[in-house]
């Protein structure tokens, strides 16, 4: 748990696959007991693996007024910017799918590479990385595609999600 600027902010635990374990996880005194996810084996942390600070979970105003309670887990670090695991596993497996298609040229998958991260979150960028997306997407075949909107549909920030899967 740590203060600033008048709010508590608690440290969320997640497995290595994003699997969110507790949003809460330094309320109680007592440790929690598990160190690997009971979904998928894979450990848990509850700090950034580049820069250790803790990934934030529930915040209260000091008044223990709740701001956001059970918060998604985070694709990127708020502290240094760096992607977590589960998103550099997103970023990695979407590569992966495309060169699974042969009908993609590695200017393509290249072009999709740089834009995932835009995709991810709402930034100015994001309308373009939905279209460079879509229209490289439309290329491929459907098992490529299909395996594509599994994997991003419930990660890709609002703005893309209507552009890539209305």
């Amino acid at each position: 748990m740590r203060h600033e600027d008048n709010l508590i902010y608690y440290t969320q635990e997640v497995c290595m696959n994003g699997h969110q374990i507790w949003s809460d996880s330094d309320r109680d005194s007592d440790p929690k007991p598990n160190q690997y996810c009971e979904d998928c084996g894979k450990r848990i942390i509850c700090t950034c693996q580049k820069c250790n600070k803790p990934i934030d979970g529930e915040i209260f105003e000091s008044d223990m007024l709740p701001i956001e309670i059970n918060p998604s887990v985070p694709n990127f670090c708020r502290h240094c910017g760096e992607p977590y695991p589960w998103t550099v596993s997103i970023m990695d497996s979407t590569i992966e799918l495309l060169n699974l298609d042969s009908s993609l040229s590695n200017k393509q998958i290249a072009s999709v590479e740089k834009s995932i991260p835009d995709l991810l979150v709402d930034t100015p960028r994001t309308k373009v990385a939905a279209v460079k997306f879509k229209q490289i997407l439309s290329g491929t075949g459907s098992i490529v595609k299909d395996g594509l909107r599994e994997l991003l549909v419930d990660v890709v920030s609002e703005t893309a999600k209507k552009m890539l899967f209305p």
